[in-house]
């Protein structure tokens, strides 16, 4: 496993431990088991939580993976406590987020983002965008 992957794991871990700190009635728990319920978009985060599930698994703890293609439901599901956590969102989205909807929904850790870039198969410079001078 590269160490991108592993230190990912390790933050969700921390988060997942964190908002088992922050709000243990939401989180189930017994002598030998915590259920985590984590909301994600499908793709990467997708991906990585039924990773984290694995490893997870192995310490005693069970990841419930709810996958959402919509970039709103994830927190509705948050607020209505249908699930505990949710990975997926910019700090900005989150902000807009809980003004539009008069939410409190708060960052409890940083997660993995994706590089992103402008892709096409018409234009091999993004120079041919730029305005030329007059």
């Amino acid at each position: 496993m590269n160490n991108k992957l592993v230190r990912l794991l390790i933050v969700i871990l921390i988060i997942f431990a964190v908002a088992g700190c922050s709000k243990p009635d939401s989180v189930a728990t017994s002598e030998k088991t915590q259920i985590i319920n984590i909301g994600v978009t499908s793709g990467p985060f997708e991906k990585i939580a039924n990773k984290l599930k694995e490893v997870a698994k192995n310490r005693g703890i069970t990841v419930k993976v709810t996958t959402f293609n919509d970039y709103i439901l994830p927190n509705q599901a948050l607020v209505q406590g249908k699930i505990d956590v949710n990975v997926y969102q910019t700090s900005q989205f989150l902000e807009q987020y809980n003004k539009d909807h008069k939410t409190n929904i708060t960052a409890i850790a940083k997660a993995y983002t994706s590089s992103q870039a402008i892709y096409s198969e018409k234009y091999n410079d993004i120079k041919i965008f730029q305005k030329t001078p007059q």
